[in-house]
């Protein structure tokens, strides 16, 4: 189970996976030599999966809400959207979709593009798409 400086730790990579020991050492106030060990931690026990980058620049993001048909073996569908990268992630909801998946590409017309191929698959009812103005984190 993670303490509270676990906690911290993730929270702080979250927003930059790049920062050094150093400088999570003197946000944290604990000594690199705990930073370390907590990392490595958290990585043998599968919390920390792995660290990620983020690029800079006019990336668009799209949310798309995806009703499916109830006789259709979902998690394969999920799957074939994640094969063909047409997804960065997909969430599986309640409510009015039963999933909703994120697009990123720095190009409004293969955007459009990825959400024509959803929906042209035949298990798929419904769409919504959702631009992203604004993320914050």
């Amino acid at each position: 189970m993670s303490d509270n400086l676990d906690r911290k730790l993730i929270k702080s990579l979250k927003k930059n996976s790049r920062r050094s020991l150093i400088e999570l050492s003197d946000e944290l106030y604990a000594p690199e030599s705990t930073i370390r060990y907590r990392i490595n931690s958290l990585i043998k026990k599968g919390v920390i999966t792995k660290f990620t980058i983020e690029t800079s620049g006019p990336e668009l993001s799209c949310l798309i809400g995806i009703k499916i048909n109830t006789k259709a073996n979902i998690k394969k569908l999920y799957e074939n959207f994640l094969e063909k990268g047409l997804m960065e992630y997909i969430l599986e909801t309640t409510g009015e979709f039963d999933c909703v998946g994120m697009i990123k590409d720095n190009d409004i017309e293969k955007i459009n593009g990825i959400i024509d191929q959803v929906r042209s698959e035949y298990d798929v009812l419904e769409t919504k798409s959702f631009m992203v103005l604004k993320e914050y984190r």
